[in-house]
């Protein structure tokens, strides 16, 4: 039922005028910039965010 009242609003309103100007409705699209795997992972996970601390002489390995 809500497929189809849904169908029926976006036929209903597609190409109709609003204020003087005609509108296009159609069917949100998913989200493409979803997170990956690589984007989860914290900075420091990575050996070379070590690597370029040290170079850069702001961390100091201990122990």
């Amino acid at each position: 039922m809500e497929v189809d009242d849904a169908e029926a609003a976006i036929d209903n309103m597609h190409s109709a005028e609003l204020y003087g100007r005609v509108i296009k409705v159609n069917l949100a699209r998913a989200p493409k910039n979803t997170p990956t795997t690589e984007s989860n992972r914290p900075i420091w996970a990575d050996d070379f965010f070590y690597r370029k601390k040290l170079k850069d002489g702001n961390a100091h390995l201990c122990c």
